[in-house]
């Protein structure tokens, strides 16, 4: 990626963002070399707060953001990226008496404007994107969510014509996404390459010369996802696309029962998309996963896995009725 960024050569097409509960569209990634390291990604967004976390813990992601649209190209001095995609966010909150416990989906724009700088320092190669202008974010929810009433103030509300708390919850939860993002992406990014280790990386905000991005595996070794995942019931997360061949998978559960994981390859993940996006993972036909298994347990555990002839990704979900916090490792 950091090669990606530094020689990024010519220009994209613009792809129009269809309504939230649209038909999924075609993969559409220019030939630019950002787009090709970001191009049907699976992007983690982590959790805005977990207050029953130690405020230095790294925040657990809580949904993800698949780039399925990607145009990159320089003009002047300034890098312009537009990404789009589809993607969900567990929302679970309670407010004027009106509770939402739902995956949410959603689709995202984003459109950034920046400069790139750079630098070697103790071995690891830094290339910063440093935002030209304030990032350009549109997000389309579903016009309603979920809703239950969580005491006698929100049944009355739910009563009151007009009143249509579901449309209140999703207008809520996409000024909320929006304001969370942009705060994220205001701060941009940096790119890492650890020549020691041979890891490249990369992470929002300006990290210092020298430092690379924090991870909950810090042992040492190269991987290929290295996160934190926070698991409710009905609620999925995936990582990738990650090439074929034997994983190793390093789990450490915190709290919760385990973590389920299915396989599954690039080219049927867009015909399950829908039931992945919406935690229904039962509706799933087990000829779409390539392989699956179940690692239960408080502690950490390892596993083995192996995926030939197809690029895959993961996806997980908690192994029982309760939500599980764990980290997860994935190494070739």
């Amino acid at each position: 990626m950091a090669a990606a960024l530094y020689s990024l050569g010519c220009a994209s097409e613009s792809v129009a963002r269809p309504p939230a509960r649209a038909p999924l569209a075609p993969s559409a990634v220019d030939g630019s070399p950002v787009c090709k390291s970001l191009g049907d990604r699976f992007v983690g967004l982590p959790a805005v707060s977990e207050k029953s976390q130690p405020p230095q813990a790294l925040a657990p992601l809580a949904g993800t953001w698949w780039i399925r649209s990607c145009s990159a190209h320089r003009r002047g001095d300034e890098l312009q990226i537009r990404l789009q995609g589809p993607g969900w966010y567990w929302v679970e909150e309670s407010e004027s008496g009106i509770a939402v416990r739902q995956q949410v989906p959603f689709q995202l724009d984003v459109e950034l404007d920046g400069r790139l700088s750079h630098s070697i320092s103790q071995g690891v190669f830094s290339l910063w994107f440093e935002p030209a202008r304030e990032p350009r974010i549109r997000v389309a929810a579903p016009e309603s969510l979920q809703v239950h009433s969580s005491n006698a103030w929100g049944w009355l509300l739910k009563l009151v014509p007009l009143a249509s708390p579901g449309r209140m919850a999703a207008e809520r939860f996409s000024e909320r996404l929006t304001a969370a993002l942009r705060d994220r992406l205001r701060e941009g990014a940096t790119v890492t390459f650890d020549g020691w280790s041979g890891q490249a990386d990369a992470g929002l905000g300006r990290l210092e010369a020298g430092q690379t991005p924090r991870h909950p595996f810090e042992d040492g070794g190269t991987w290929v996802v290295n996160d934190r995942l926070f698991l409710a019931p009905t609620a999925t997360q995936v990582v990738g696309p990650i090439d074929p061949g034997g994983m190793n998978l390093d789990v450490s559960i915190e709290s919760g029962s385990g973590v389920n994981y299915h396989a599954v390859c690039s080219e049927d993940l867009s015909a399950n998309y829908a039931a992945i996006a919406s935690g229904a993972l039962s509706q799933v036909p087990r000829r779409a996963w390539a392989s699956t298994g179940q690692v239960a347990g408080l502690g950490r555990h390892s596993a083995a896995m192996r995926v030939d002839g197809c690029k895959f990704y993961l996806v997980l979900s908690t192994a029982g009725p309760s939500t599980t916090l764990a980290a997860l490792r994935v190494r070739a």
